[in-house]
């Protein structure tokens, strides 16, 4: 895995294998991962252009919308990226029941419980390395757009809650396919991983220290784990 997989950490748009990103693919890119470290308030379209020696003339051939529609295909990305890690965590447990086992439905089925807590160990993990990656100034595009008064308009705030439906169904459909007993219930599960990975990334940052940002992490996990193991109704 690399540091480009990292939720909240874009990865790069898509691209055939040996392609270079062109320089609108890394406008975008760049716009997303500024978002977190300056703000939503600093990332323009000259800047942006610069630092990935786009010619300034052809901004708006890239962006006809102009900022606003670089900084919504920049959450766009950011939205994939958080959908690709969960998928990589449900894969990454799915494994670790088949290596518990020589079919994997018996697997899972013997031990859900510990096949969802490694899918929430597996996306937990990424945390840490995210923040290291980035220097302690990462956090979650998404999340900064959502704290900004710019994004209170009626041209991104649909955008930004099917992001977070988007990753709130991914994580449900996750948990139903690991064992969660009802739909309700795997979507409390969800919703409470979600509340704690973002949480987690903001204290993280304020910290600013990798040692603090590991426990940070592991204590979100723990809080969503003892959820898992909890009496249902309570």
């Amino acid at each position: 895995m690399t540091h480009s997989d990292f939720i909240h950490a874009p990865a790069q748009p898509d691209a055939k294998v040996g392609k270079l990103p062109t320089p609108r693919d890394a406008m975008v890119l760049t716009a997303a991962q500024w978002l977190p470290q300056r703000g939503m308030a600093a990332v323009n379209l000259i800047e942006v252009a610069r630092a990935v020696n786009a010619p300034r003339g052809s901004i708006y051939h890239y962006f006809p919308g102009g900022r606003d529609q670089l900084l919504q295909e920049a959450l766009a990305l950011a939205g994939k990226s958080g959908l690709r890690i969960i998928e990589k965590a449900l894969r990454s447990a799915m494994a670790a029941g088949v290596a518990g086992g020589t079919d994997s439905a018996k697997a899972l089925g013997a031990t859900p419980k510990s096949a969802m807590e490694a899918f929430v160990s597996a996306m937990f993990s990424t945390g840490p390395l995210q923040m290291h990656a980035s220097h302690l100034s990462g956090g979650c595009p998404v999340g900064a757009a959502v704290l900004s008064s710019e994004t209170e308009s009626a041209d991104f705030q649909p955008i930004l809650q099917a992001i977070f439906a988007s990753w709130q169904a991914a994580l449900v459909s996750a948990f139903m396919s690991l064992g969660a007993v009802s739909q309700a219930q795997a979507g409390q599960w969800a919703r409470c991983t979600l509340i704690a990975y973002e949480g987690a990334l903001v204290c993280a940052k304020a910290e600013h220290d990798p040692l603090a940002a590991a426990d940070t992490f592991d204590l979100a996990a723990r809080m969503v784990v003892q959820l898992l193991n909890a009496p249902p109704n309570q």
